[in-house]
């Protein structure tokens, strides 16, 4: 699937199933992140299209 990252711009590939935190500091882009487990909510990321499996706290709720 593809990733957009705004507003940057930045397009990419990544598989499905992928940690979003893990793929954004892959690619050396800036997130804030703090316990690198999804519960504290430094990380959090708006979805303009598509739908994502939140893979935190609360597992299974779409986001």
């Amino acid at each position: 699937m593809e990733l957009v990252v705004e507003p940057l711009n930045k397009r990419l590939q990544v598989e499905s199933g992928s940690n979003l935190l893990d793929v954004l500091r892959a690619h050396d882009l800036p997130i804030s992140y703090s316990c690198m487990s999804g519960r504290c909510g430094t990380c959090r990321c708006r979805v303009v299209e598509g739908q994502v499996l939140d893979s935190g706290p609360e597992s299974g709720r779409p986001q």
